[in-house]
This record gives structure tokens, sequence and C-alpha cells, in this order.
């Protein structure tokens, strides 16, 4: 029998009969059962269980695991804060929660833990006596509701990034230790030994958001031989489950595909949230978004025969689309043969109730008194810890009906042309040349004009960071020159495209650099990279219109940019100091699968001491 709508207005679960779980593998860009049919894997996040985000839990003043287990710690030892913990956990998701999520129409759920759950901190090289005990558990409560797991280190030894779903912010040591990074992979070993014959599994997420300190982290060779060693060590168990190998903020371009990496039962995954991240909180953003970057990422993928899971999205805003906005994304991702999992499951807050902008499918019916669990007292806080097993729940009702309808809500989004993937001409400028820094795709070209304009067409994902990808139209220069260009227009779909004047050092993508750009909104920005491999800093102004006039003097190590819009004066910034042995103009598309394409005039290198060299 399949599931049927098992969710009654009071947001309790309904009894509901389902099929037995089949294996899932890859086949292609697909995943399927052991029957070898295609399975359509739709879930939510069980967020908040096994990692604390305490603004899930309505104490948004602590910011991470580390501080919240910490305070506990202090106030009451280690021993009761375990006690304490643990009796969370047996609250914050039961057996009702995973039925109401099968009435949901959903059949996946993705499981997201701390490493420190299963290692003994005191002892790293030792595991919890019983530190499976809480994954066994949650596996037992998804098979016995016909529910798929997708294990999710969401918090890795040492922390993937400087944010708090690492559970602990600026922690960010993987990258850099080797211990952190051989503990990673014990894990999943541990992890592979335990489940490799349970087929409630559908997959292994190895690691949640990779990202570093942040977009142009620069840690993409170190993810990408950390994956491929717990692929390897995941695969000599046995085991063959599903794998995913996670994308950065850049995305899953710097892989291989499974082919290329001699890999089977290989996937990818990303984390989509348009109108918060990666696109304008509108309507428009999210069908911009979709044209832009998941049409291209699809076709990436139908490539490299790799199957995909979009392990969190949320539309969040009702403005943008809400629940209706959720059911396209969710059909979108089911035509392209991904699987998705909404963030998240349950969020309890001061305010009861379904609220329009929202990141939960439930949340609590009536108020409640949420502990400040560093001054309540014990007793308060196993008090509330064991309400969050019985207290009443509202469900997101409108999702429920857009999720469980046949036919999905009418919802037409603005369409938009398909953005350039490829530079139409690959003319040459007498004198000077055109380089791909960081060999950033797609490839950069240039198309000249009778009038001396020109178009300068450009890729790479971004010029900041520890290191710039883009297209770099360049030349040697002096030790005392002036460059000017007038930017008509910058033609892109990516918000964070930019063109504009470029000094450099060298042409290593991680050399110091001065980076005088337009974005395509017609806002001004200075951004400079004082020392090689140095985070780039950025100062922006407001944005004034088309066109934009750039300058930069250049005196013995010192550069002076000057600007002017429309019909407005000039205005001369600060000098700032920068070894400048290149010059030219840059551009970037903000996406390593489409072009941006910057409209240059009046381009012109000149001596400080000499005439004018213009272009």
């Amino acid at each position: 029998m399949t599931s049927q709508l098992a969710v009654q207005g009071n947001g309790e679960p309904l009894e509901i009969a389902t099929e037995p779980l089949s294996s899932i593998s890859a086949e292609g860009s697909s995943f399927v059962n052991a029957s070898g049919e295609k399975v359509n894997l739709r879930g939510v996040n069980l967020g908040n269980w096994f990692l604390i985000e305490s603004w899930m839990l309505g104490i948004g003043d602590i910011p991470d695991q580390h501080t919240f287990f910490s305070i506990l710690d202090v106030r009451f030892g280690a021993e009761k804060r375990e006690e304490l913990i643990n009796l969370y956990r047996s609250n914050w998701i039961t057996a009702r929660d995973f039925k109401l999520i099968q009435g949901f129409g959903m059949n996946t759920v993705r499981l997201p833990f701390h490493y420190s759950m299963l290692i003994d901190k005191t002892e790293p090289e030792s595991y919890r006596e019983n530190g499976f005990a809480w994954l066994d558990h949650a596996i037992s409560l998804a098979r016995a509701n016909n529910l798929y797991v997708i294990l999710d280190l969401h918090g890795a030894p040492g922390g993937q990034s400087v944010d708090q779903p690492t559970g602990k912010i600026d922690s960010n040591e993987l990258w850099d230790s080797a211990k952190y990074q051989d503990m990673t992979v014990n894990i999943w070993e541990e992890l592979a030994l335990r489940y490799m014959d349970e087929p409630a599994i559908a997959a292994y997420d190895i690691l949640n958001e990779p990202y570093g300190e942040g977009p142009r982290s620069g840690i993409e060779d170190i993810l990408k031989n950390l994956c491929e060693r717990i692929y390897h060590t995941i695969r000599a168990t046995g085991d063959e489950h599903v794998i995913l190998f996670p994308g950065t903020q850049e995305g899953i371009f710097f892989y291989d595909s499974p082919t290329e990496m001699n890999a089977h039962n290989l996937g990818f995954t990303e984390h989509f949230y348009p109108g918060i991240f990666h696109a304008e909180p509108s309507i428009e953003g999210h069908a911009r978004f979709i044209s832009d970057h998941l049409t291209g990422r699809h076709e990436l993928l139908q490539t490299w025969k790799a199957p995909f899971l979009v392990g969190e999205f949320n539309v969040v805003f009702n403005h943008t689309g809400g629940d209706r906005m959720m059911r396209h994304y969710w059909d979108l991702y089911e035509s392209y043969g991904w699987a998705a999992t909404m963030w998240s499951y349950k969020l309890i807050k001061d305010k009861p109730g379904v609220e329009d902008d929202n990141w939960y499918i439930v949340t609590n019916k009536n108020p409640i008194d949420i502990p400040d669990i560093r001054t309540a007292s014990i007793e308060t806080i196993e008090a509330f810890f064991k309400s969050l097993g019985t207290m009443k729940l509202s469900a997101d009702e409108q999702l429920l009906e857009k999720l469980n309808t046949l036919k999905p809500p009418r919802f037409e989004l603005p369409d938009f042309p398909n953005p350039l993937r490829t530079a139409p001409k690959q003319d040459v400028l007498k004198g000077w040349q055109l380089n791909n820094l960081a060999d950033a795709t797609p490839s950069s070209g240039l198309e000249l004009k009778s009038d001396g304009a020109f178009k300068l067409y450009a890729g790479g994902d971004d010029i900041f960071g520890k290191f710039d990808s883009c297209g770099y139209l360049w030349q040697p220069v002096s030790k005392s020159f002036a460059i000017e260009a007038e930017f008509t227009s910058l033609e892109a779909t990516e918000r964070f495209a930019k063109a504009g004047l470029m000094l450099r050092k060298s042409n290593n993508a991680d050399s110091p650099m001065l980076f005088f750009n337009a974005f395509k909104d017609g806002s001004i920005a200075l951004c400079y990279r004082k020392a090689k491999g140095q985070f780039a800093s950025e100062t922006k102004f407001e944005a004034k219109g088309w066109p934009i006039q750039l300058r930069i003097d250049y005196q013995d190590g010192v550069a002076t940019p000057s600007f002017k819009q429309s019909n407005e004066s000039w205005h001369q910034l600060s000098p700032v100091s920068v070894e400048a042995n290149t010059a030219g103009i840059a551009s970037v598309s903000g996406d390593l699968n489409q072009i941006a394409t910057a409209q240059v005039a009046n381009f012109r290198l000149s001596s400080l001491n000499s005439a004018d060299k213009s272009l």
C-alpha cells in the first residue's frame, strides 16, 4: 500500500500504511531502489536534535552548541549535563514526529549530528560506549515509519566553517589539521562498519556546508582530497551506500565526475536558499535563480551522470511565493531526478502557531515559557525538556495542502532567457593579453567594436576572498601611470557580477591586488588584497546609475582611485598602497557556469609623465 495524507488539523499524526523500504543506489543521475526503479527522495531535516542550534529552541542569544553545553557543564557538571542532553534528545524528536513527517507526503529525513556524540572529547581516539545509540534510535524510528535516512555529519572534528551549524562558531580548524581530517575519515569508517547493511539509509552526506571562512576560502583542494579519502575508506569496508560529496559556496565545479574518479554510487550535494543567500528576495529572484543556476547545475550533473541532493532549502518568505514556491521547487527537483530535504522540521518560539515567514513544518501550538539555562533551576530545565515531547504542535497547513494535492497549484514564474554559457567572440586587442585567473570558467572572450569600444565576456565566481577567479585583460605597467575606462553596462544574471579596473602584483590568483569595480546595479566598490593569500577587504559606495567612469592614478606604489557616475563630478578616494606590475580590466560573472558581459568605452592607459596611450 502507498502512504496516504495523514495529518489532522491539530497537527497530530494519523496511522497510515506503507510499503517496506528497499536499498537505494545510484544509476546515472538518478536514485533507484533494488529493483532499478527511480525513487524520488523528498523530505525534511531533523535539525536541532543531535546538534543544538539554539535559535531553533527559542534561545537565540546563546551562539552555539559548545556554549550551550559549557553553560550546563559549569552549572551542573559534565555528568549531569550528559543526563540533561539525553533527556532533551529523548523529547525533541519522538515517534509521533516520524509519523507526522510521513503524513506530509515525505519519505526521507536528513539526520544532522555532531561528531562529539560519537567520540569522547577527553579521549579523541576512542568512541563513546553508547555513542551510536542515538543514531540507532533515529534509524529505527525512521525504518518503522518507512522513512529513508540520510546521515549528515553536520559538525566535524575541528569545525568545517566559522558558522553556528558546526557546533562552535569561529572554530574552522578542520582544514589545517591532519589530526581532525583523520578523525573525520575514521568516523565514517566506523559508521560504514556499523550500517553497511542498513537499507533504511539512503545516503551518507559526509560533510555539511564545508564553507571555511566563507566565499573564496581556497579550501577546494583540501576538501576534494578529504572526500576522496572518505569515499575509499567507506568502500574498503564493503559498504555500498550512496556517498555524497558536498559543494562549497562556489558550487561543485572543482570536483571530477564519478567516472573520472573511477567511483560508483557517488553523488553530490549543495544547499540552496535563494532570496536569502543566492538571489534577491522576490519571485523574480527565484525565477532568475532557477534559470541562471539550477538549469546549469542540472546540465552538469547530467553530463557527469551523477545523482544530487538538495540537502537544505527553504523559501521562508511568504511574499516570495511561500508554500506555492516550495511545491514548485520540490516538483522541479523531482523533474531533475534530485533528492531534496527542506530545512527544517521543527522550531519552537515565544509566539505560538505558524507564522507567514518561517523555517519549519511544525511549531508549538500554545505559548510556552522558555527557561534561561544560565539561571533556571535544574528542575525547571528538566521540565522544559520533557515538555518538548508532549506539547501540542501546529502544522503548516498551507504547506501540507500544497505538498499533497495531486495537481500543483497554479503558479507561473517570470520567463528569463538562459544565461550566456560561452563567450561568442575571441577578438584580440593589440598589446593586451586576456587570461582566466584561477582557470576561471567559462573562458573569457573579447568583442571589439569599430568605435574603439568593446565587450569583455568573463566567467569566474568572484574577485574577493583569498584568491580571484575572473577574466583579466592586462599588460605590464611602469611605476607611474593612469588607467581609465567608461563602463556603460554590465549584462549578467548573478547579482554579484562585477567589472572594473584592476592592479595586480602578479597574475597568480592569490596575488596582492586592487580592484575598482561596478556591480550590475550601478553601485561601486573598492576591493583590496594587501598581501598574498590574505582575505580581501571591500568598501562599497552608493549606486547612482550608468554610465560609470573609473580611473586609477598610480605613482611609486600608491594608487588613487576616482569615479564619476551619470552627470556628477569626479569623486576621489583615499590613496591605497599596492605593488602593481600589471594593470587592466577584470570582470567576473559570479557563477562558474555562465558569462557576464561588460560594455567598455574610452579605455586608456597613460604614463603620468607622457602622452596618453589611448586604446
